[in-house]
């Protein structure tokens, strides 16, 4: 504004006595007033600056609230008023009676009050990736009086916003919504006030140095056109009132132009297009950015702090090794994973071989194919449906969502098909007990079990494996386990534990008749007791699962660290899942430090400071910390 004032000033308040001489003029001219551009042109780029930045930002926001809206706009069962109905999650009130179903992802925090075999995949909101049992809220009461001093409670009856129903049905109370939630909370936590970027305190600071020298110089430049103004006065005393007034509005109008003209203000304009620029170009690869600042902040970033599930993981369990019989070892992409792989380790098996799981195909017959696809989608609760995305996905539990995933990658029979035409007799539903679960099907005039579970109790009840080689043999080759076979199959298991691998069994049995002929006299077909036919199994396969690494992972990691950029995994999985992920992805390495999060919550902030650049993993972690 003042440079705009003085060059106004010039131009129409000061009368030219000088004039310019061209060939279009040559009598004389008066010189071209033009001194208000330089107020002008700093105005604009102030405007623009302002204008740029806001709109930017507003965009943002306006997609960002978009995506939220779009997110946030669906439908869920409540009882009211004793009659069931769909309400928009908006609705939702504490006190409400919600229903839960699976694929369901939950809206509220609340309390599970009834329902069966309910089972939450809780890794969005604190990064734990295995299931968690819900069990009603009067079985927590009973739980908690019956407890003796000093022991911990088991069961859990909170449901946390954010958290998917992997299984099961059920009824729970609305405790906490919107911003009171669970994942409210976190999500107000994240709403923190706009900071300078460094680039912003930088040009803070030269623009305050500028200034300072600017000034200094204007100031000195004053003082020396005074004190000539002064002299002048005694030198040349004939000179009036206003032609003094005029020449004293010249030196301050020096002395001002001195400090605008040191201002760059074409910087700030020049910076901020930039970053708008690079938000454009970030926004043609699919990342939307909120803050304008944000661009360049990623600039100066030395640390990068991330989780594991969902970001460095997939979040999609999957089977990545296992064991076809005992000797036929796969692995997925075995080329990039051969320490997955028993085959090639040190001191295996004579008769081991490995082979990538792509290779399935070749190594087993069409009856072993057969045999393990239905094993697979028979004996299972998971289904496919349609996701909000439009995608389809399947839903249930993670194991058996891997296996299907896992069959429909190889290209075997449809689940629905396989699983709609097997004529089921007996279902042998899950339990923590038994460490299984099993199906009994008629096949022509004989029966057969499937059952799966954990592999350290199936393979004790195994008395037979399905036997494979590098060449394929038509038909189903069985053979009897001995002290060296039961041998390397328990090594197997420990093998993949070691890898934390979580390991399933697959095993079947047939049977001449149903009920078997041990059954007790008078058993119902549906009722037959599982310690009659849960032994002499015969087993088809091993399987390792787990959440592998996104593709890309391990290379954008080794890029931050060539560039200086230590990364850091932040996750509310246990300490060996994460040390296993970031061991793979190469964010752990020698002498690095693995913490749980609430022993570096209780360490003082001179320690913190000490462990953090060494501080490599913090499991067990919690959004807020």
């Amino acid at each position: 504004m003042i440079s705009l004032a003085l060059g106004l000033y010039q131009d129409l308040g000061v009368k030219h006595h000088d004039l310019v001489y061209s060939e279009k003029c040559p009598d004389g001219c008066e010189p071209a007033k033009v001194d208000w551009i330089e107020g002008v042109a700093i105005m604009a780029a102030i405007i623009i600056v302002v204008l740029v930045g806001s709109i930017n930002d507003w965009q943002k926001e306006r997609q960002f609230k978009k995506l939220n809206d779009k997110r946030e706009d669906r439908t869920v069962k409540v009882l009211r008023g004793g009659s069931e109905m769909v309400i928009n999650v908006r609705e939702l009130v504490v006190g409400d009676i919600a229903l839960l179903e699976p694929g369901e992802v939950l809206p509220v925090d609340g309390v599970f009050l009834r329902g069966h075999n309910v089972r939450c995949d809780e890794s969005g909101a604190t990064g734990e990736s295995d299931a968690i049992k819900k069990s009603t809220y009067e079985e927590c009461i009973a739980e908690r009086n019956s407890l003796e001093p000093g022991k911990r409670a088991k069961l859990d009856c909170f449901l946390v916003s954010g958290a998917k129903v992997l299984e099961g049905v059920g009824e729970y109370v609305v405790t906490s919504v919107g911003t009171y939630s669970f994942n409210g909370r976190i999500m107000m936590a994240m709403r923190t006030d706009t900071e300078e970027t460094p680039l912003q305190v930088k040009l803070n600071r030269l623009a305050e140095l500028i200034a300072k020298c600017g000034g200094a110089a204007g100031l000195l430049l004053f003082v020396a056109l005074m004190i000539r103004f002064f002299v002048q006065l005694k030198t040349d005393p004939h000179r009036d009132a206003n032609t003094k007034a005029q020449a004293f509005i010249q030196i301050l109008i020096i002395a001002v132009t001195l400090i605008v003209v040191a201002v760059p203000e074409g910087l700030p304009l020049a910076v901020t297009l930039a970053l708008a620029f690079a938000t454009k170009r970030m926004t043609k690869q699919n990342l939307l950015v909120r803050v304008l600042g944000s661009c360049e902040t990623m600039g100066h970033a030395t640390v990068v702090c991330t989780d594991k599930t969902g970001t460095l993981t997939q979040n999609v369990m999957t089977v990545v090794a296992g064991s076809l019989g005992v000797h036929g070892k796969f692995v997925r992409n075995i080329k990039d994973n051969q320490e997955r792989s028993i085959a090639d380790a040190e001191g295996a098996a004579r008769d081991d071989f490995s082979f990538d799981m792509e290779e399935m195909n070749s190594i087993a017959s069409p009856e072993v194919q057969n045999l393990f696809n239905d094993a697979i989608c028979i004996n299972s609760t998971a289904f496919e449906d349609k996701l909000e995305d439009g995608k389809t996905d399947f839903v249930g539990s993670k194991t058996e969502t891997a296996l299907l995933r896992f069959a429909q990658e190889l290209g075997w029979a449809n689940w629905k098909t396989t699983r709609e035409t097997a004529q089921i007799v007996m279902m042998i539903p899950f339990s923590s007990e038994l460490k299984a679960m099993g199906v009994v099907v008629k096949k022509g005039d004989k029966y057969r079990l499937y059952i799966k579970g954990a592999s350290e109790v199936l393979t004790k009840n195994c008395t037979h494996y399905v036997q494979v080689g590098r060449q394929p043999t038509p038909g189903i080759q069985t053979e009897k386990f001995n002290e060296y076979t039961a041998n390397n199959i328990a090594k197997t298991i420990i093998f993949y534990a070691d890898q934390t691998l979580r390991t399933l069994a697959l095993c079947y049995r047939d049977f001449e008749q149903w009920p078997p002929a041990n059954a007790p006299a008078g058993c119902n077909p549906d009722e037959v007791p599982y310690e009659l036919i849960s032994k002499d199994l015969t087993l088809i396969a091993i399987t390792g699962i787990e959440d592998p690494l996104r593709p890309g992972v391990t290379e954008a990691v080794a890029e931050c660290q060539g560039a200086g950029v230590a990364v850091k995994m932040c996750t509310g999985d246990n300490v060996l899942t994460a040390r296993s992920i970031a061991k793979q992805c190469g964010i752990f390495s020698a002498g690095g430090i693995v913490m749980e999060g609430p022993v570096f919550r209780k360490l003082s902030d001179a320690d913190r400071l000490e462990i953090v650049p060494r501080l490599q993993i913090l499991a067990r972690s919690s959004p807020e910390d």
